[in-house]
């Protein structure tokens, strides 16, 4: 760096003052572009903001509509309110979890229709043996009248679960009646 005023240290003081005049160009263009992202950024948070605050006010009404229609026993209300809460009972993965509920307001009825799993839901085997000397497993078959009476009570408990489950919801007593009808999918050959 050459000291003094001679003509290199005006040369390099006028390089410098460039290098700096460009880095500081260079920043205020950045911070231009920064500030325009952010304002992007703000502008795209407070749309989706907005959208979520109208996705649950719109979710609000619909239950507190959802909530005058089923204390006013309308029929739409409460099978939808009854379909939710058997909806939510769990079965195995190999059962079937269709619900149908309808309401027939006059005479304070409520139907439900479900679909109940195929026999073949029980196993056909009910134990294995180890046989040690042939060191294999010999299965013990279930007999059709076993299979039958298990797959009976299968259905059996299928129907009181939801049953208890409608009477135990039925906080306001909307229903007077309750008919269960239970559904097999099958196509007979």
């Amino acid at each position: 760096c050459a000291r003094g005023g001679g003509p290199a240290h005006s040369q390099e003081t006028a390089q410098k003052r460039a290098e700096y005049e460009q880095a500081a160009a260079e920043y205020r263009q950045a911070e231009q572009d920064r500030l325009e992202q952010l304002d992007r950024a703000r502008a795209a948070h407070d749309s989706a903001a907005a959208q979520a605050r109208d996705r649950v006010r719109r979710q609000h009404a619909s239950i507190d509509q959802l909530e005058r229609d089923f204390a006013n026993g309308k029929p739409s209300a409460v099978g939808r309110y009854f379909r939710e809460v058997l909806s939510v009972q769990s079965y195995p993965g190999d059962f079937p979890t269709g619900i149908k509920v309808g309401y027939k307001r006059a005479a304070r009825e409520l139907v439900i229709d479900i679909d109940l799993p195929l026999l073949s839901v029980i196993p056909e085997h009910s134990s294995c043996e180890y046989l040690p000397r042939k060191k294999e497993l010999r299965p013990r078959k279930r007999t059709i009248a076993e299979r039958n009476k298990l797959y009976q009570q299968i259905i059996a408990q299928m129907t009181l679960r939801s049953l208890r489950c409608v009477t135990l919801a039925d906080r306001d007593g909307l229903a007077q009646a309750v008919a269960c009808n239970g559904y097999v999918d099958f196509i007979s050959r």
